[in-house]
């Protein structure tokens, strides 16, 4: 394997490792509030909130796995074909 292969296919981990951490950013914003906190009445009838970070975490990884091929780096053909 050439210098430069292996170059190429350093750069093309690092920017699926950009991908996949920017994937997981949105997702984390997106869902942050809607599954991350949950509200219920508390004594006295007052707002009570709860976090529930290990939910958000295990939904965050489960659509960052759905969503697949982030960690796979792609062939530079196929990247002008999108």
């Amino acid at each position: 394997m050439t210098q430069e292969g292996s170059s190429s296919r350093h750069r093309d981990f690092a920017g699926a490792l950009k991908r996949a951490a920017l994937a997981a950013l949105v997702a984390f914003g997106l869902f942050s509030l809607l599954v991350g906190i949950r509200t219920d009445t508390g004594p006295g009838g007052a707002l009570e909130l709860t976090a529930r970070f290990e939910t958000l975490a295990v939904l965050v990884a489960g659509c960052h796995r759905k969503g697949g091929g982030y960690l796979t780096p792609t062939p530079a053909n196929a990247s002008a074909s999108r």
